[in-house]
């Protein structure tokens, strides 16, 4: 009702991607170049699929090496700037024990993006992911 004073609550953020690091892509973006804060009608979605082993495992070498792919998606609308945002990405993870229930997550991903500032834009992005013992997880 009284857009003078707007809480933290109230703003919603779009943070800006690391240029190296791979963040997970459920909650974040890969290539946004800049911070976006909105109070009002923004559109966002995420997508990830993890094949885990389905397409790899299908060529005799390859599985060997226990690498898997994955895929994913995003995009993001704001209705302030009129702002569109859209990325896919793939890649390939693959991970080493490091104990009796200790996992690490190495991942090569590339991404391509489109946003209506910018243009096409691409890059790469490296992850390191340990699995959570408690749940038995990853976190993306």
């Amino acid at each position: 009702m009284n857009t003078k004073r707007i809480d933290d609550i109230d703003l919603k953020r779009f943070r800006q991607s690391d240029p190296i690091l791979f963040s997970n892509s459920l909650y974040s973006f890969q290539l946004l170049d800049t911070a976006f804060a909105t109070t009002n009608l923004y559109l966002e979605g995420h997508w990830m699929h993890h094949f885990n082993g389905a397409i790899v495992n299908n060529i005799p070498l390859v599985k060997k090496t226990r690498i898997q792919t994955v895929v994913g998606a995003g995009f993001l609308w704001i209705q302030d700037s009129n702002f569109n945002y859209q990325e896919i990405l793939a890649g390939f993870e693959r991970t080493f024990k490091l104990g009796k229930r200790r996992r690490m997550r190495l991942g090569v991903y590339g991404v391509l993006a489109q946003s209506s500032n910018n243009g096409f834009n691409t890059g790469y992005k490296f992850s390191i992911d340990i699995i959570d013992t408690w749940k038995q997880d990853w976190s993306f």
